[in-house]
């Protein structure tokens, strides 16, 4: 269990970064690599999908809405997890403060925990 330090960073930072960045960039800020990456290939695969399925509305309509779900509950996740650790609690690495993202993100990476 690796635990994240302290940067001095406005919880802020990290959810406007993951706002403009598909969901990844605050994670790679706070130091939560392994779920900056599982974020950034979940993205591609979205992008992909999406792409795929364009020759209809309805499919790209609900990726993007799915997609847009997603984003919202990555950024108030990555928003607890930097409130967290700027205010000096330990948080591991593979940890969310958000139970429903957690409860979908488990299925992709098997080591995700969540801690309220």
């Amino acid at each position: 269990m690796a635990t994240l330090e302290k940067k001095n960073l406005s919880p802020i930072l990290p959810v406007l970064a993951n706002l403009c960045c598909l969901s990844f960039l605050g994670y790679l800020l706070i130091g939560q690599t392994k779920k900056a990456l599982v974020f950034l290939v979940i993205a591609v695969i979205w992008v992909v999908l999406a792409f795929v399925t364009s020759p209809t509305f309805v499919l790209p309509f609900l990726f993007g809405l799915l997609y847009l779900a997603l984003v919202i509950m990555a950024a108030i996740d990555v928003h607890a997890v930097a409130t967290a650790v700027e205010a000096g609690e330990e948080v591991d690495e593979n940890e969310y403060k958000l139970e429903m993202l957690h409860k979908i993100m488990v299925t992709v990476q098997k080591d995700a925990i969540y801690r309220s």
